[in-house]
């Protein structure tokens, strides 16, 4: 257990007039909205499932990009954002939906999908759902889960 920084997180005024059984329940408590990295072949499962990746897969094969080098149009732009859509699809590597910047691009990607007609909006949503998820202020903090006993012990020390 990390007691100086439970120590720092229990002197917050949100803590004040609680006992040690409580803060360790509010601490607890799973509460709290973050983002977190996406493994793409859950989007990639998804999106066979409800049928739409066929058509993504094969827009992303035969569109032309003709001056995509030399001076890229919005129809060169779109064609690249499907194929980079694509490619995160079915690459190992996690996406890394914990950074502002990436569910950015990405939903901007996705929601382009969705209004050329390649994606239902409810399929957004389940694709969005996985960059989600709900901790404790605990695991946030990196303490794990926290007994009374170590709100007692980060109090006296």
């Amino acid at each position: 257990m990390d007691y100086a920084t439970l120590k720092t997180e229990i002197a917050l005024p949100s803590y004040n007039g609680m006992t040690d059984a409580e803060i360790a329940a509010a601490l607890n408590a799973v509460n709290v909205a973050v983002f977190v990295d996406v493994d793409p072949h859950d989007w990639l499962e998804t999106l066979i499932n409800t049928g739409e990746w066929g058509r993504i897969e094969l827009a992303a094969a035969v569109a032309p990009s003709g001056t995509i080098l030399s001076n890229p149009t919005a129809q060169d732009t779109n064609v690249g954002r499907l194929r980079t859509f694509v490619r995160a699809c079915t690459s190992p590597v996690m996406i890394r939906a914990s950074k502002s910047s990436v569910r950015t691009v990405f939903g901007s990607i996705i929601d382009a999908l969705v209004s050329a007609g390649f994606m239902a909006a409810n399929t957004r949503t389940t694709l969005i759902g996985f960059a989600s998820s709900t901790i404790s202020r605990a695991a946030q903090l990196g303490l794990g889960t926290v007994a009374v006993g170590d709100v007692t012990t980060a109090r006296n020390t």
